[in-house]
């Protein structure tokens, strides 16, 4: 079968022309041919750029084959290209294949022509195909340089024999501080940590043809810091030398470090808090108890002295359970819109007091307003800790500063990472100058009952109430200290879009009676018990049911009016809030106090409670119960006609 052969040919002879195109068909070729004469056909057939091959005469009229070779060439194309003519001196035959022809043949030995021509093609197609490869690797060499440059992961090549670096990205540069001018062509720097000689041997080892893949270890900066990072090695075959990846995994792990902080406290919470709202229920039972012992008592009456010791242990275990609710976010907030500068002006005084003379107190407070939704007395609280376990921490004096300024948090800060939402914040800040932490100390430092002080000296609940008042605020608080240079605690609060005054009404009423109906629902029979005991004292009427179904079917056996609802918000079974929902819509009119170990969260994960409902901490002494039932009560809509 016939192969296609397009070619020029350049010939003034007719037939001579005849003569190469029956070679040719002999040697199995079917040429497809352009016959040109002069230099102008010459340009307008190299236009077409299909041509496999180029036969030229030696001596024409106009030109001859040097010059057509000349712009053959000069048209960037790789044609083959033979001189076929009747005499060529050895002298000029050498000149054209210096110059580029690919072969001559002698017209009185046409024989070889086609094997000339097979081969001048052969040729010729090996060096485009030479030539795509080299292109090929050019276009992948500058993708692969262009990705390493551009890449995130330091990317360093090391030579296997002199140990020097061969290659060193941007990115290695912001990871290790190192230039390309100052590594590539030297030896490789000091990458290992003092006290791990880990690069180093896997460096070795990579040598000897191990790969190593995701490796946590430190590597050392040209500063002389440390930087965690993942590190991968693979061997570049024999001769080529090793390639070394690193990632900086310093935030990746401070994340981790700080989710697992936040996992574990919360776990810790869950238990604090389900722990506390036991104990008050069993508190409410002993300090009533305690209570009405008292009141049975006369004054002066050695019998009285166990009574109040009964009551002031109740009320010490009970401040506890505050602390442990207030770690685990599960007490109750009266919170309000608070200007924190102002809570920080008016602390100043009883801080100087609480630290002592020998401590220098200093308030650097932003001029800008501090709007923070939250609980006064709690933040002052919090403001208290952070004082009392400063002294603490300079017990040779020194220096307590209390800072306060604006910041915005973007969606990319770590510490929106850690629960905070982007936006606007109050940063308060309580730092000394005391003998500081060590990093141990500093990673449980929030855990309630974790103290270094002394026996006798601490309770371990302080820091733990601050990081749940802090947190149930919407904020979080951090610690930041160095052995022997001090510590810093950073709250972050989120600000309040308005300011209103700050309500501090927050006292105990003075015990009133009523007459009015209550029902009582409490699961814990000796408090529901005592509760009524209470009530009926104050000259109330009482209903008392031990679950929220026992509730509602008494409310439908009672044909008197019910004017109060007092109810705990942890049932088995229903429910306070939708029990309260249920009474509503059966008794409109009733007014509803809900009590509870738990906090106005566990009123939510309940339901959604009734409209200005009010709400009673446990344990409670009498006074506060009858103060908020008077309260509810004075607040309610009169009943509808029948």
């Amino acid at each position: 079968m016939s192969r296609p052969l397009r070619l020029i040919y350049i010939e003034d002879n007719d037939d001579d022309l005849e003569l190469v195109l029956h070679q040719l068909r002999q040697g199995g070729f079917a040429p497809s041919v352009q016959r040109v004469e002069c230099v102008e056909d010459l340009r307008t057939a190299l236009l077409r750029k299909d041509w496999d091959i180029v036969l030229s005469d030696y001596h024409l009229p106009t030109f001859n084959a040097s010059a057509a070779l000349a712009l053959v060439q000069a048209s960037g194309q790789d044609l083959p290209f033979i001189v076929v003519t009747g005499t060529i001196g050895e002298e000029r035959a050498v000149e054209l294949m210096r110059a580029g022809a690919e072969d001559f043949v002698l017209k009185e030995q046409l024989g070889r022509l086609t094997a000339a021509v097979e081969r001048a093609i052969g040729d010729a197609q090996v060096r485009a195909d030479r030539a795509r490869a080299v292109g090929l690797l050019h276009s992948t060499n500058l993708e692969l340089a262009t990705l390493v440059e551009a890449a995130p992961l330091a990317i360093v090549v090391i030579d296997p024999a002199g140990g020097t670096v061969r290659s060193w990205n941007p990115a290695a540069t912001r990871l290790l501080g190192w230039t390309v001018d100052e590594t590539v062509g030297r030896a490789t720097p000091q990458l290992e940590d003092g006290d791990s000689q880990a690069f180093a041997t896997m460096l070795e080892q990579t040598r000897d043809g191990r790969t190593f893949t995701s490796v946590d270890t430190r590597l050392k900066r040209k500063d002389g810091k440390l930087v965690e990072v993942s590190l991968s090695m693979a061997p570049l075959g024999s001769t080529s030398g090793c390639l070394l990846i690193a990632e900086d995994t310093t935030e990746r792990r401070s994340l981790e470090a700080m989710l697992l902080q936040s996992q574990k406290m919360e776990a810790v919470g869950m238990l604090a808090g389900g722990v506390a709202h036991d104990f008050n229920n069993l508190l409410g039972i002993i300090l009533g108890f305690g209570e009405r012992l008292l009141t049975l008592t006369p004054e002066g009456d050695r019998r009285r002295r166990p009574a109040e010791e009964i009551c002031r242990a109740a009320d010490r275990a009970s401040a506890l359970t505050r602390q442990l609710l207030a770690f685990s976010r599960k007490q109750v907030l009266r919170t309000q819109v608070v200007e924190i500068n102002a809570v920080v002006r008016q602390m100043e005084a009883m801080l100087r007091r609480l630290i002592g003379e020998d401590i220098a107190l200093h308030a650097e407070l932003t001029d800008a307003p501090t709007p923070v939704v939250c609980d006064p007395n709690q933040i002052e609280m919090v403001l208290m800790n952070l004082a009392v376990n400063a002294r603490d921490a300079m017990p040779l004096g020194g220096r307590l500063k209390i800072a306060t300024r604006l910041i915005g948090l973007e969606p990319g800060d770590p510490l929106v990472h850690s629960g905070l939402v982007p936006g606007r914040y109050l940063l308060l800040t309580v730092s000394d100058t005391g003998i500081g932490m060590d990093a141990a100390t500093c990673a449980r430092a929030f855990e309630p009952f974790f103290t270094t002080k002394e026996r006798g000296h601490g309770t371990g609940l302080g820091l733990a109430t601050a990081f749940g008042v802090v947190k149930q605020s919407g904020g979080c608080i951090s610690v930041d200290s160095v052995l022997g240079k001090g510590t810093s605690f950073l709250i972050y609060l989120p600000l309040a879009g308005s300011l209103a005054p700050v309500d501090k009404a927050d006292t105990l009423v003075a015990e009133q009676r009523g007459s009015e109906t209550i029902l009582v629902v409490e699961d814990e029979d000796g408090l529901r018990e005592l509760i009524g005991e209470y009530l009926e004292a104050q000259g109330y009427q009482v209903l008392s049911a031990g679950t929220a179904e026992a509730a509602l079917d008494l409310q439908r056996k009672y044909s008197g009016r019910i004017h109060l609802l007092l109810t705990d918000i942890i049932l088995p079974g229903m429910g306070g809030v939708m029990l309260s929902q249920e009474l509503v819509a059966a008794r409109p009119g009733i007014c509803v106090l809900y009590m509870s170990g738990y906090t106005d969260d566990a009123i939510m994960r309940q339901g959604t409670p009734v409209l200005g409902a009010a709400m009673l901490a446990k344990p409670f002494r009498p006074n506060l119960l009858f103060s908020r039932i008077r309260e509810a009560l004075s607040s309610a809509r009169p009943p509808a006609a029948h």
